[in-house]
This record gives C-alpha cells, structure tokens and sequence, in this order.
C-alpha cells in the first residue's frame, strides 16, 4: 500500500523531518515502511499496518507542530509509541484506514482520497 500525505506548513517541514532526515528515518525503521519526501509531500509505502502506523505518527507530529516550534526525538519516540499502543497498551486500530482514504483525515475536515482499499 502506498498513502501521500500532503504537509500543512511548508515553512515547518524541516522541523518535520528533522536534521538529515532523521525523523523520517526513525518511522522508516519503527514501521519498515518506505518514506519519500518531495516538495511538501511525504509518500509512505509498505505492508497496511506499518504505512498506517506511520501515517498516523507523522500526523501527531504535524499536529505537535501548530504549537511548538521544533520537534525532538522524544517528541517522535512518544508519536511512535502512541501509534503503537494509542498510550494504553493495545495496538491503535487504523480506523481512517478501512474506510478506504489514502492519506489520514485531518480535524480541520480533510476527507483524504479514496484508494479504493479496504484496509486489507
């Protein structure tokens, strides 16, 4: 499977991906999932779970974002973790994902595009 998930503030994409990348490369290695990064796109493939999951921590971050200047590696350790777990221990269910959208829905309204996957 393979999601784009469009970046809300250009300005704050290096904050986003961090020093060479290295953000990025943290969910790669979290989700083994493949990241690619052009312009002010950022397109993740791999198995459902893992791109999912991957999808989500860039989210957090994004949401981290809109209130804090930078994003640190515990910042992106906790995103990863709540991706995980959603902070409770139990695996977080991808529930934007069965609902067939390419990208994860925002709270500003975004619907994200349809893939027609139906999360398997």
């Amino acid at each position: 499977m393979e999601i784009t998930i469009p970046i809300e503030d250009p300005s704050r994409r290096s904050a986003l991906y961090g020093s060479s990348d290295r953000n990025l490369r943290l969910i790669r290695t979290a989700f083994d999932v493949r990241i690619t990064a052009r312009d002010n796109l950022v397109k993740i493939s791999g198995n459902n779970e893992g791109v999912a999951r991957a999808a989500q921590v860039l989210e957090d971050l994004q949401q981290s974002l809109r209130h804090r200047p930078v994003v640190t590696d515990a910042m992106v350790q906790e995103a990863i973790e709540h991706a995980v777990t959603n902070g409770n221990g139990k695996a977080r269910a991808p529930g934007w994902l069965s609902r067939g959208f390419d990208r994860i829905p925002t709270d500003r309204g975004a619907k994200g595009v349809r893939t027609g996957h139906s999360g398997e």
